[in-house]
């Protein structure tokens, strides 16, 4: 997503830590809701359930910056981590930062290169779109 030496604002995005099995369930209920007649109050719960799933993705593997500022050092795609790992380093003027993982041992614990391409698309608020498994 980031390279050494790029600059970074706050918030913007670092990395993606995959969620094979969140991404699994988003896959089946849209698959699921493909056989629903649009507008029914069964299509409409299952539609709000997939919003919620993909928000939770969202919030549980986007990395973000923590601080402004240009990239020290950064983890390769397709890196392994784990948790306390440093994902990367952004010196800024205020000093230097780290942005650390603290992956729950439950989580599956690899940066894919599959999902995480060189450069990465980022939110719609950094002005590019989400990856296709994201979008509705």
């Amino acid at each position: 997503l980031v390279s050494d030496g790029d600059y970074v604002d706050i918030g913007d995005i670092i990395a993606v830590v995959s969620n094979d099995e969140l991404l699994e369930k988003i896959d089946d209920y849209r698959f699921e809701l493909s056989s629903m007649e649009a507008g029914s109050e069964e299509y409409d719960k299952l539609r709000k359930k997939i919003d919620e799933l993909v928000d939770n993705y969202v919030a549980t593997t986007v990395i973000k910056s923590s601080s402004s500022g240009y990239i020290q050092s950064v983890k390769p795609c397709g890196s392994s981590i784990n948790a306390g790992d440093t994902i990367s380093s952004v010196m800024s003027s205020g000093g230097y930062n780290e942005v650390v993982a603290y992956v729950p041992i439950t989580t599956k614990q690899f940066l894919p290169k599959r999902e995480l391409k060189c450069p990465h698309p980022m939110t719609p608020g950094h002005g590019r779109n989400f990856p296709k498994y994201l979008k509705s």
